[in-house]
């Protein structure tokens, strides 16, 4: 604290004036009197400021740009899978303020919820429109992709940091994700039962069925800072029998993996990269016309972003894909 320029407690502590225009003095070592109480105890390290270790200053993890996003978010939407996005810990995005949680209120459907970022993956969706309005929300997240039998997949997540390794014998090559921490994520059609959340026998090995995520290239570990990418371009291969049989669930669970906790930010706010002022409580933006009431502004949006590119890079690319899938939604004029 300081009064009349000076600091109170170092200038009480050596019984002189100290000024706050210079550093603040070395106080441990010392023996003071209580004020309150009149005995004396002496100063440790942990006591003074000067001692104190420098704040560790917030490592940055660069994130990619929201039209590379959109691209990204567009493509598995074409392929049928629902896209949302989470905050930048892989955790949901918290419920705004009007929505309880489910156990709050037993009555309020997740399903049904129109707010855009609300209940974690029950906000994922295949609605161009949608997506695009998820991520004028939360634009600086990590995408994500719902899965379960909703989705058609059942994703294997193996992370070498708990043991977990590939098994050719019983993971045939499939789709597959190197995640961000050196881990991979096999993609397979949904089998169409329960399926558990652990690979029996494996460590390491968790699976991602009903009521669960996964994120998505080309968002970055947030731990890492390394990029999830794609590895290879295989098709989502079915899940063989002895797969299946290794996932049945065991615990009674019903094949519902456990929900991540959410985090703290809102969409809409500041911190973290999330732009200000956008309201989370919205949904989507109804269709008007036969193209949708947002395509024309994403293809404009697109469309400057392409002009503004220079070279054939990777957001040259990605552009090119938002505008040629804007373009064809635009010219069937079917709302989806």
């Amino acid at each position: 604290m300081t009064a009349y320029g000076q600091w109170i407690g170092a200038s009480h502590v050596l019984g002189r004036p100290v000024p706050v225009d210079g550093p603040y003095p070395h106080i441990c070592a010392t023996t003071v009197d209580g004020r309150m109480t009149g005995r004396r105890f002496r100063l440790y390290p942990r006591d003074c400021p000067a001692c104190a270790a420098p704040p560790t200053p917030r490592r940055e993890t660069p994130m990619p740009d929201t039209l590379t996003l959109l691209a990204a978010a567009l493509d598995l939407a074409r392929h049928g899978l629902p896209v949302f996005m989470l905050g930048r810990s892989k955790r949901p995005v918290a419920n705004c303020r009007a929505c309880p949680k489910v156990e709050d209120d037993p009555t309020h459907d997740p399903e049904a919820c129109p707010c855009l970022t609300c209940h974690g993956f029950y906000a994922a969706s295949t609605d161009p429109d949608r997506i695009a309005a998820i991520l004028d929300a939360v634009p600086s997240g990590l995408l994500a992709v719902r899965t379960g039998s909703v989705a058609g997949v059942a994703v294997v997540d193996i992370d070498p940091r708990n043991g977990g390794q590939v098994d050719p014998d019983l993971m045939p090559p499939t789709r597959a994700t190197r995640t961000g921490n050196d881990g991979w994520h096999l993609w397979y059609r949904h089998p169409g039962g329960p399926l558990g959340a652990k690979v029996a026998g494996r460590a390491g090995v968790d699976v991602k069925a009903d009521g669960g995520y996964v994120v998505v290239p080309p968002s970055i570990h947030p731990d890492t800072g390394r990029p999830y990418r794609w590895a290879g371009d295989r098709p989502i291969a079915a899940m063989p029998p002895a797969l299946v049989d290794a996932c049945q669930p065991v615990d009674g669970s019903g094949g519902v993996s456990r929900t991540s906790r959410t985090s703290r930010i809102f969409a809409g706010q500041g911190r973290y990269g999330f732009s200000a002022g956008t309201a989370q409580a919205v949904p989507a933006a109804p269709q008007s016309g036969a193209g949708g009431g947002r395509r024309p502004v994403l293809f404009l949006r697109a469309a400057r972003a392409c002009r503004r590119c220079r070279g054939d890079g990777e957001h040259l690319r990605a552009g090119r894909v938002a505008l040629n899938y804007l373009r064809e939604l635009h010219d069937k004029g079917t709302p989806r």
